[in-house]
C-alpha cells in the first residue's frame, strides 16, 4: 500500500465505433480484490448526442459483483439523468 491507495495493474482503451458517430475510453484495473471497468461512452444516435458512464466490478475469478449505470447528461432539462446500481447475487451473472 502506497499513499492510503492499493496499487492496481491496469490498461486504458480508447476506440472508436466502426458505424457512427462516438468514443469510448475504458479503464481496467485489477487488484486483491478483483477486477474493475470504468469506462465513459459519448455519441450521437440520429440527431441527438448522448455521455455516459458505467462500472463493472468483478471478483478474481471474473465474475460481475456490481454493475453501476450514469448518464452524464444531468444538464440536458427534456430527459432527467439516468442512474442505476446493480448487486449481483449467488455466484455471479451469466
Amino acid at each position: 500500500m502506497c499513499g492510503g491507495k492499493v496499487a492496481m495493474a491496469g490498461r486504458e482503451i480508447m476506440w472508436a465505433p466502426w458505424n457512427g458517430q462516438g468514443l469510448e475510453h475504458l479503464r481496467l484495473a485489477q487488484g486483491e480484490a478483483g477486477v474493475v471497468a470504468d469506462s465513459v461512452v459519448i455519441g450521437a444516435r440520429g440527431e441527438r448526442t448522448f455521455r455516459v458512464r458505467y462500472v463493472v466490478a468483478c471478483d478474481t475469478s471474473w465474475r460481475v459483483r456490481e454493475v453501476r449505470l450514469s448518464s452524464l447528461d444531468a444538464d440536458d432539462h427534456q430527459t432527467p439523468p439516468a442512474c442505476g446500481r446493480h448487486r449481483a447475487l449467488g455466484n455471479g451473472c451469466g
